[in-house]
């Protein structure tokens, strides 16, 4: 029998980490003096000793490591837990090489206009999705509701007259709301289609224009698309021109809330570019 210093210089492990997987039922001594309290370990656990103190060194957690000394397979767990490391480091050199690419992005900001554009109708389909699971929301499922509404509109004699497009606004707390919408040449009833289906005329407005072109260079999907970056800053400036003009304190965001960003893919155009707008206050 060993007493607890002797096991730790032989395993590798301290005293005090003993002494914590005692008491956590990770690894209890063969025997503990009544009387002096020393604990004492047997020979034949030096393997299991040895175990964790690897396990654990390899960054294993002690979950698995309880699951390697029940199991008695320690390479099985070893391996998985360097799977799992390798796939995370995957994804990690992923995620930092599209970052890359976005900050290159952001550095060469996209141009800004403004134009005026007369009424448009439009019918869309909504989607509701709780605003943690926006990034869910995948191209298939918005081009299929494109082209059921579709369908619909041709089918009751309403062909859609233009390019589609989408828009992203915020609904009740927590959720978002996606239309995607075709525009129209004349107007459709209020009640056209069903619970699902927005329609209306997008105003006569002045609205400031980002495009992005879609290229090979294309920065990958990101929290903040570097053409939606150009467009809300434009925004801010320019509500932050109009305050000074005017000698009034804007607060922080206050000109953004409730403003509807329309994203339209100009496929017309060559190379197509990517085009946000929303409407100036």
């Amino acid at each position: 029998m060993l007493r607890i210093g002797a096991f730790a210089q032989l395993t590798g492990l301290s005293v005090k980490v003993l002494r914590h997987y005692d008491e956590t039922g990770v690894l209890s001594p063969a025997a503990t003096d009544p009387f002096t309290g020393y604990r004492m370990y047997g020979a034949d656990q030096a393997r299991d000793g040895a175990t964790i103190w690897l396990l654990r060194r390899a960054g294993v957690p002690l979950a698995e490591t309880r699951v390697a000394l029940v199991g008695g397979d320690p390479v099985a767990v070893l391996a998985a837990h360097r799977a799992r490391i390798a796939a995370e480091r995957q994804a990690q050199d992923q995620a930092a090489a599209e970052a890359e690419a976005v900050f290159a992005s952001f550095a060469q900001p996209a141009p800004v206009t403004e134009r005026d554009r007369p009424p448009l109708p439009y019918a869309g389909v909504v989607i509701k999705v709780r605003v943690e699971d926006v990034e869910t929301l995948d191209d298939e499922k918005a081009n299929a509701a494109f082209e059921d509404l579709y369908r619909q509109l041709s089918a009751d004699g309403h062909q859609p007259s233009g390019a589609f497009w989408t828009s992203l606004r915020e609904s009740t707390r927590g959720w978002v709301e996606v239309s995607c919408c075709w525009a129209l040449s004349e107007p459709l009833p209020g009640d056209w289609g069903g619970a699902d289906i927005v329609t209306g005329v997008l105003p006569e407005r002045r609205e400031l224009v980002a495009i992005w072109q879609l290229t090979d260079d294309t920065p990958p999907g990101a929290a903040m698309h570097p053409a939606a970056l150009a467009l809300i800053e434009a925004n801010a400036d320019r509500a932050d021109e109009s305050s000074r003009a005017s000698g009034e304190t804007r607060e922080n965001g206050a000109n953004a809330d409730g403003l509807t960003v329309r994203q339209q893919v100009r496929y017309d155009l060559d190379p197509p570019v990517v085009e946000l707008s929303m409407p100036l206050a």
